[in-house]
């Protein structure tokens, strides 16, 4: 496959298709799937029709559909406001008045940034994961307290502090990208760290075979409330997902492509990494710790 765009693939026939009538043949490509795209809205409680025709329309574009039951998200109409609720957990998302202009758009950015949130907690490796995050509760000065719960989802209460601890149990050197999801849907970068933008700063994260590493750095624990992700991302290959959580305009040269795809805007998508040949194609690698954030 020498290019790949949304609807047309180009392909270039090897040394065995010679003599084949390529006007007469089929060519089937497969490629693995990282991450379900698909969003479900709940809007039965949106009571005002100019809006619900409006919301209808903007998950009618998208990769989005309505239903009553199961819904990935409500969209409800109170007295004042249009409120985005995950139904998983009953967390607010956002909430933005009913008066406010362009309302369709702001509830387009609102729906699309919960999708991407979405597909990066359940983005899944088809490698073996080999690379492994574990957060340790510490003091504010960095010393480790001894913790219990590490099986569970744990609960650490705002205020409180923690480390991140990596290790690499394989038999390569990997690249690694840590980021936060917020409770609310909101993406942060923890390394590289949001100043560091280009592949040169991505190369100093890398643990060689057997290794393990403590960051030097505490983090503070702190609002919204709810379920969190520290999600970590390794490659063979160094990336930096830090210019696209800032921003979808900058180049992705340099970047594993099915991950930094989910930050573009408007292209969730696991589709259009450019080059199949396998020999060729890296690695990535995902694992995930998730922990609550209480009062």
């Amino acid at each position: 496959v020498s290019k790949v765009s949304p609807l047309q693939s180009v392909i270039k026939p090897d040394a065995a298709s010679a003599g084949i009538d390529l006007a007469k043949s089929w060519v089937f490509i497969t490629e693995p799937s990282l991450g379900n795209v698909s969003l479900s809205c709940n809007i039965v409680k949106i009571k005002n029709p100019a809006i619900k025709k409006d919301i209808e329309a903007l998950l009618a574009t998208k990769r989005y559909s309505a239903k009553e039951q199961a819904a990935d998200i409500s969209i409800v109409e109170t007295r004042n406001y249009l409120s985005f609720i995950r139904n998983s957990d009953g967390t607010i998302i956002d909430s933005i008045p009913l008066n406010m202009e362009m309302l369709s758009g702001k509830a387009d950015q609102i729906v699309s940034r919960y999708a991407q949130n979405k597909y990066l907690r359940e983005l899944k490796s088809g490698y073996a994961n080999s690379v492994h995050m574990q957060l340790l509760p510490c003091d504010q000065d960095g010393n480790i307290i001894q913790c219990d719960n590490q099986n569970s989802v744990m609960a650490l209460k705002a205020g409180s502090y923690v480390k991140v601890k990596v290790t690499n149990k394989g038999s390569n050197r990997m690249f690694y990208n840590i980021i936060d999801i917020q409770p609310d849907g909101q993406v942060n970068a923890i390394l590289p760290m949001q100043s560091e933008l280009t592949i040169k700063h991505a190369e100093q994260y890398a643990l060689d075979a057997g290794a393990e590493r403590i960051l030097p750095f505490v983090i503070d624990i702190a609002p919204p409330f709810g379920n969190e992700v520290f999600k970590l991302f390794a490659s063979n290959e160094p990336f930096n997902l830090v210019p696209f959580i800032a921003s979808a305009g900058l180049q992705t040269r340099g970047s594993n492509e099915s991950v930094v795809s989910a930050f573009k805007k408007d292209k969730i998508q696991t589709r259009g990494a450019a080059g199949v040949n396998k020999q060729e194609q890296q690695q990535l690698i995902t694992n995930e710790v998730v922990f609550r954030i209480v009062e």
